[in-house]
């Protein structure tokens, strides 16, 4: 029995049903659309459909911490000039619009090769569901293939098959985007000019023998053996021989610096933080796709030692150390610091006779956090803000009775927060790109970070409430001026 050739299909005669529902689990922030394709009065010619999102949370949860931080922003390394932006044609409008995802697209076999899927595509594109300031994102990967040469040619057919309809590749990740602005960067990005992942760059090992690993990077297995004083010679002597040696690369792109911290050799990464390594300390061209400073972001014991050991050998400002100066202090904090110092003097007439906190000396708390952020590199806190205070008799009636620099501290954190994008984002709208030393800081991945930024400050102690606050004005509002509640700094109320 010879099988007939299915016919051809006349787009014209294809109906399209769209149905939309919020997500079970996550009504506010996730909406279920589904697309069916069909042609009318044929009942014998399979349909299309594909979901844009759905309740695969494992995929979910992949796309979500691939490209936004715990904050839901874009991840920086995306966006920067860094080798894991890749074309850089997705930037920050990520963080503004609608998401839209989709999960997958099914085209029957008998219909695959004609059109099909690029024309449903294109419908949904094109509808009310995707609107232009909205991003589309989708994972090209195959399912239900084991074959890995099978499973390598389908996912070049997907991601072949996106590229053609105006997906490019978000940074270097598995992850292709697609905008309806037609001025949208992407757009100008062709299909030969998109990247590769960093999955394409560094497969695995080329030799997982470790006798054949030890003759070609012997530098980098030594390291990753030997936690023993003898490292340091061991580096010492290749360093003699070939100064170019502790650069060097292995096959998956690490450093020397890269094994001595992914291994924990304390002695090995002593030893090479003599030399200059800044190049390599921010180099995430690897199969990790970290640099040897994020992987010590989670590892806080670790990040006090590499402190403790880089902290003689590097000159201030000589090296991006993720943890040297928390971003927040780089503007916003000293421009909220002299926005109360000037504003309060208007509301003295709030304060309580008696209390404790005698106004003017709390305005030069605020003055000396501006001073201190505006003209030193200083870290904040309260020991390095006390030489910025004056020492009259305001202020020290204000520190007689029971007044604290935290107190300060608690006040312009929570209004950092309030204005950011975590709050109503009002900083961002009042210094925009109009205002040059706010437009050309860069971002960083500790501009939203208000808890541990609070920790370092000495705002870290559960329970504690920073300030004689009521709870309500006589007018009913809200007067607490700090982030800490009854609850305590962990409490999930407070983020």
């Amino acid at each position: 029995m010879t099988s007939q050739t299915p016919p051809a299909i006349d787009f014209g005669q294809l109906t399209v049903e769209k149905k939309a529902k919020r997500h079970w689990e996550h009504p506010t922030v996730i909406e279920i659309v589904k697309v069916k394709l069909g042609v009318s009065l044929e009942p014998t010619v399979p349909a299309l459909s594909w979901r844009s999102w759905d309740e695969d949370m494992d995929e979910m949860h992949q796309f979500s911490v691939t490209l936004f931080d715990k904050n839901g922003a874009v991840r920086p390394h995306l966006v920067e000039s860094d080798y894991r932006s890749g074309t850089g044609c997705f930037g920050r409008e990520m963080n503004f619009g609608e998401l839209v995802y989709i999960l997958d697209i099914k085209v029957n076999e008998s219909h695959r090769g004609k059109g099909v899927g690029t024309w449903a595509l294109l419908q949904f594109l094109g509808s009310e569901h995707v609107q232009s300031d909205d991003t589309v994102v989708c994972w090209p990967s195959p399912v239900g293939i084991h074959d890995k040469s099978a499973w390598n040619a389908a996912g070049n057919r997907q991601i072949a098959f996106f590229r053609k309809n105006h997906f490019r590749r978000i940074g270097r990740t598995g992850f292709f985007g697609y905008s309806p602005n037609p001025d949208h960067p992407s757009r100008s990005i062709s299909v030969d000019a998109d990247v590769g992942a960093i999955d394409d760059d560094f497969q695995e090992p080329t030799s997982n023998n470790p006798e054949e690993r030890q003759l070609r990077f012997p530098l980098h297995c030594a390291i990753a053996n030997d936690k023993t004083a003898n490292i340091a010679v061991i580096i010492q002597s290749f360093y003699d021989q070939d100064p170019r040696s502790i650069h060097k690369v292995d096959d998956v792109g690490l450093t020397p610096i890269s094994v001595a911290v992914a291994a924990k050799n304390l002695v090995a990464t002593r030893k090479l933080l003599e030399w200059d390594l800044c190049a390599d300390l921010n180099n995430a061209a690897n199969r990790d796709g970290v640099t040897p400073l994020e992987q010590l972001a989670d590892n806080r014991p670790w990040v006090n030692l590499f402190m403790q050991i880089s902290k003689n050998i590097f000159p201030r400002g000589n090296m991006v150390v993720p943890f040297k100066r928390w971003d927040l202090s780089a503007y916003i904090l000293p421009v909220d610091a002299a926005f109360w110092k000037d504003s309060m003097p208007m509301n003295f007439m709030m304060f309580t006779k008696g209390q404790p906190a005698d106004p003017p000396s709390y305005c030069n708390v605020f003055d000396a956090i501006y001073l201190l952020l505006s003209t030193t590199e200083d870290m904040l806190s309260a020991a390095a803000v006390l030489p910025f205070i004056t020492t009259d008799r305001s202020s020290q009636f204000y520190f007689q009775k029971g007044g604290r620099i935290e107190y300060a501290f608690d006040s312009i954190t929570h209004c950092a927060q309030a204005q950011s994008p975590l709050g109503d984002n009002t900083f961002s709208e009042t210094f925009d790109e109009d205002y040059e030393a706010w437009a050309s800081l860069p971002t960083c991945a500790n501009d939203l970070e208000f808890k541990m930024v609070r920790s370092k400050i000495g705002l870290g102690i559960p329970g504690q409430r920073w300030g004689p606050y009521n709870d309500f004005g006589d007018d009913g509002m809200d007067v607490g001026g700090g982030l800490d509640s009854e609850e305590g700094e962990d409490s999930d109320s407070d983020f």
